[in-house]
């Protein structure tokens, strides 16, 4: 039952991540959390339901369904981190964070489409990353519990990831499109 509830908890998780980054939500929304403060509001109420799966998480208990494979884990892990910290380099952290927007009245700094770095290889080098750590941690600890929260993290990548090139076009139109031709989203193109 408790594999059940960490399931459903992950799930919903990644539906209010969803729905909280819509920009029709948010337009909602702005009448009751200012604009400025919207950015914060969403990474708290992220990072607060995300310390509190991780809390049901570490007190569950799991075995591991197949051998670990700890070495091949932890590289595989590493270089997703060393990865996240390259494509962190395309991003204004301020603006991610909401401290930008807090300091001008909810306004995003204008910036073109970043097609530099590692974003030259794939579209979203920040996912590409993730599914390496994810993959690492599965290999490392291959626990039933491990596997259904990667696995559902897996899957909701390419559903996010879907929703925000929606987005994406939206902003940036034949430019993001033409991107999209020529870049792959997660994998280089061959």
């Amino acid at each position: 039952m408790d594999i059940v509830i960490l399931g459903v908890a992950v799930v919903l998780y990644f539906v209010l991540h969803s729905v909280f980054a819509a920009n029709r939500v948010k337009s909602k929304l702005y009448p009751y959390i200012p604009k400025q403060y919207y950015r914060l509001f969403y990474n708290f109420q992220s990072v607060f339901l995300l310390i509190a799966i991780a809390y049901y998480y570490i007190e569950m208990s799991s075995s591991y369904v197949f051998p670990p494979y700890k070495l091949v884990g932890s590289v595989l892990a590493g270089v997703g981190v060393v990865f996240i910290l390259l494509a962190l380099k395309q991003y204004n952290l301020s603006e991610f964070s909401g401290t930008y927007q807090l300091n001008n009245q909810g306004n995003v700094p204008s910036t073109g489409l970043h097609t530099s770095g590692l974003n030259r290889y794939v579209r979203h080098p920040l996912y590409t990353a993730s599914y390496m750590i994810f993959i690492g941690a599965v290999l490392f600890s291959p626990t039933l519990k491990a596997i259904v929260v990667i696995s559902i993290a897996c899957l909701y990548i390419v559903i996010g990831t879907k929703l925000e090139e929606i987005k994406l076009v939206e902003e940036f139109g034949q430019e993001y499109v033409e991107y999209q031709k020529r870049v792959g989203m997660f994998l280089p193109r061959v």
